[in-house]
């Protein structure tokens, strides 16, 4: 649990430099699909603690407080026994929208954060592989890869990801420091012996 955590305070810390990077949906001028899209993420929302929305579709906010269902619902509570089942339902709804709209960064980028969450890990770095494929410049899902990948103790895979981000986006100084050095610490903490014989 205590993994997890961290793992995810490292999403956090990450998601706040970015604030500037925006998400760039591209479902403008598909209101049903840009609908769906955002009842998808008011429910996701409601898994909260986890500051997933640091920067929020363009839009996002205003459809969110439109109407005072959509607010008393994204700040429902989510009782344990609905857990899996809401987010079975989230990842068919953006799963749905993923398929009308694939073009879009938003849309496969919560999807797999969705995946993530409900521990489905190869179809989470299914969704957050596709942008990095295209070089995007949605750097949330180069981060959360690493981190997916760091949950998986799955070292070589994250330092691909981090060399990706490297050539696709030079520029991102702080964010790749960040990584890179949150990946050495986690291999040190998890074997210590095997870093001290390599250094």
């Amino acid at each position: 649990m205590n993994d997890l955590k961290l793992i995810f305070r490292f999403i956090i810390v990450v998601l706040l430099f970015l604030t500037i990077v925006g998400c760039n949906s591209q479902t403008d001028g598909k209101p049903d699909v840009q609908k769906e899209f955002y009842e998808a993420l008011i429910q996701l929302r409601r898994f909260g603690g986890l500051t997933i929305f640091e920067s929020s579709p363009q839009g996002f906010e205003n459809f969110l407080n439109s109407k005072e269902d959509y607010v008393v619902l994204s700040s429902k509570p989510i009782k344990q026994d609905e857990k899996a089942e809401l987010l079975n339902a989230i990842i068919e709804k953006l799963t749905r929208v993923s398929k009308l709209d694939p073009k879009s960064k938003a849309v496969t980028y919560y999807l797999g954060v969705a995946q993530l969450l409900a521990n489905r890990n190869s179809d989470a770095a299914q969704s957050f592989g596709r942008p990095i494929k295209t070089k995007t410049d949605y750097i949330s899902a180069y981060v959360t890869l690493v981190t997916l990948y760091l949950r998986q103790e799955d070292y070589d895979r994250a330092q691909e990801v981090l060399r990706k981000l490297s050539e696709h986006h030079p520029d991102q100084k702080k964010i790749l420091l960040e990584i890179k050095a949150n990946i050495e610490i986690q291999k040190k903490d998890r074997h210590p012996a095997r870093t001290t014989q390599q250094g």
